[in-house]
């Protein structure tokens, strides 16, 4: 009896192995945040002196971020993005937007017209929101 109940847990744990395998190495898995789907959002850049850009933008749900967003469209039109990292916020801030900014001037994020709360990378957008970038001035 013995022998048969070793070969009984034996076999099961074999066939649990086996079965942990295969969910780890070929099930497919699922981003909470996108799932992997495109999400389409609509760009608009204001300069804050009449000129004003519109890019419908495509990104990956799993980095639907309003920071790459912006990083995407001028990928696609070839204007410049520069930026700064800041650790103590572990987030990006726009400095220049195909070379306008600073002197007391500083590009904002807006996102169906709610003023960004959070830095560049860390405000996810969704299918079918308007992100708009004003530069700013502040005294």
């Amino acid at each position: 009896m013995n022998k048969t109940l070793a070969i009984s847990l034996a076999v099961l744990l074999a066939i649990s192995a086996a079965f942990a395998y295969y969910v780890v190495e070929y099930a497919p898995s699922e981003n909470v945040e996108g799932g992997g789907k495109t999400v389409n959002v609509t760009l608009e850049i204001n300069f804050s002196n009449g000129t004003v850009w519109h890019y419908n933008v495509n990104i990956s749900g799993e980095d639907a971020t309003v920071f790459t967003a912006l990083l995407h469209a001028a990928n696609i039109a070839g204007f410049d993005v520069k930026y700064t990292y800041y650790g103590q916020y572990d987030s990006y801030f726009i400095d220049s937007i195909a070379g306008a900014g600073g002197n007391g001037r500083y590009w904002i994020y807006y996102v169906n017209g709610e003023m960004g709360e959070v830095g560049v990378d860390k405000k996810i957008v969704y299918e079918g929101d308007k992100i708009e970038w004003r530069l700013e001035e502040f005294s």
